[in-house]
């Protein structure tokens, strides 16, 4: 069973230094980390077994796709050995058809969050031991409010939605909560915000409205279930990583933790 006492989650926006942070808190803690990003088009083993027999087969092009950001076949074969019960985006149901029939990038968004919520829990319930969460940005909490207004004015979208929404019950908000609840020490990395300004945005651009009231959402959401939140400015700076802020970061979430856990 995961230690849900001793775990770290990090939560936050694409690009905002999480798989960084990971790195450093795994190498002070001897944590391990566990990205929900190599699991979510995680061959099973009947695939894994077709790149093995036959690495140059054409038909394996699409597996190999999605192996290369994880690592070799090997270390695909090892991650899935471990976590067999764990099903990936397919499994659950997901749609590359569906998916890419939406033309709007939020849409795409609300499809694959069921998916990305579902994909969690199943991670978490085969996990044992304390572990650093490296979470994708798709994993969200209040799904229901956040995208009713959208929904109620895209009848179309909405009745495609409620045909492929096999995960359905990931879109309840008491249902995500209970995911991330247990958990004692959540961390959201962010970027600095200012809902003023994402409001003023929204209004002056009609295209951009839905954009950005989902990164405020984002936002609000992310600080109401994050036990920590902190400012990664500065993390990036002439195109590379600065090592002092990334240790700044790294200690104060620590520090954090044991405070939690007294």
């Amino acid at each position: 069973m995961i230690d849900y006492k001793n775990s770290i989650v990090l939560i936050g926006p694409l690009g905002v230094g999480k798989s960084l942070v990971a790195k450093r808190l795994a190498k002070k803690t001897g944590m391990r980390i566990v990205s929900t990003d190599n699991f979510r088009f995680l061959p099973n083993f009947e695939e894994i077994k077709k790149l093995i027999i036959d690495p140059l087969n054409k038909d394996n092009e699409k597996i190999i796709s999605r192996v290369r950001p994880i690592g070799t076949p090997y270390e695909v074969f090892k991650l899935r050995a471990e976590f067999q019960n764990v099903p990936n985006y397919y499994e659950l149901g997901y749609k590359d058809e569906v998916n890419s029939s939406f033309a709007i990038p939020y849409e795409r968004e609300i499809y694959q969050t069921q998916f990305e919520n579902a994909l969690f829990d199943g991670i978490c319930k085969n996990i044992n031991g304390p572990v650093i969460l490296d979470t994708g940005c798709g994993s969200v909490i209040e799904t229901d409010k956040r995208y009713l207004s959208y929904l109620k004015s895209h009848d179309e979208f909405t009745e495609i939605l409620k045909q492929n929404s096999p995960q359905v019950r990931y879109f309840s908000d008491s249902a995500n909560k209970e995911i991330f609840q247990p958990f004692l020490n959540i961390v959201y990395l962010s970027y600095p915000q200012d809902d003023a300004l994402l409001s003023k945005k929204a209004a002056e651009d009609e295209d951009r409205n839905y954009s950005n009231e989902i990164s405020r959402g984002h936002h609000k959401q992310y600080k109401a279930i994050a036990t920590q939140t902190i400012d990664t400015s500065g993390l990036f700076e002439n195109g590379g990583v600065c090592d002092a802020k990334l240790d700044e970061i790294t200690n104060e979430i620590l520090s954090q933790k044991v405070k939690l856990e007294k």
